[in-house]
C-alpha cells in the first residue's frame, strides 16, 4: 500500500497544503457541496448554504490532521490565518454556484 493512503501520509498530505492549494481545495468541494444542496433546498434558505458550508469545509480541512493525531502543539495560533481566508473565498464560490443555480431555474 502507498505511504499516501496511510493515516500518517493523509496526515502529511494536508499538513504541506499552502494558503493558495488549500483555497482552492475549498472551492471545489463548497461549489459542488452548493450545487448539490442547492437542488434540494428552495426559495431564499438557499443563501444560507454558502455561509454554512465554507466555512465547514475550512475548519474540517484545517483541524484534520490534528484530529488524526492529538497533536496540534501551535495549531491554534494558526488556524484563523488560513480558516478566514478559505472561507471567505468558498463563500464567494458557492455564492457563484448559488446565482447560477438559480438563474437556470
Amino acid at each position: 500500500m502507498p505511504s499516501d493512503l496511510t493515516s500518517a501520509g493523509l496526515r502529511d498530505s494536508i499538513l504541506s497544503l499552502s494558503l493558495g492549494s488549500g483555497a482552492i481545495i475549498v472551492v471545489v468541494l463548497s461549489a459542488f457541496l452548493t450545487w448539490v444542496l442547492s437542488k434540494l433546498v428552495r426559495g431564499r434558505a438557499v443563501w444560507v448554504i454558502p455561509f454554512t458550508v465554507s466555512p465547514l469545509i475550512s475548519y474540517s480541512l484545517y483541524w484534520l490532521p490534528f484530529w488524526m493525531v492529538a497533536d496540534d502543539l501551535q495549531a491554534r495560533q494558526w488556524a484563523v490565518l488560513f480558516i478566514i481566508p478559505w472561507s471567505i473565498i468558498g463563500v464567494g464560490a458557492s455564492g457563484c454556484v448559488v446565482i447560477l443555480v438559480r438563474r437556470l431555474h
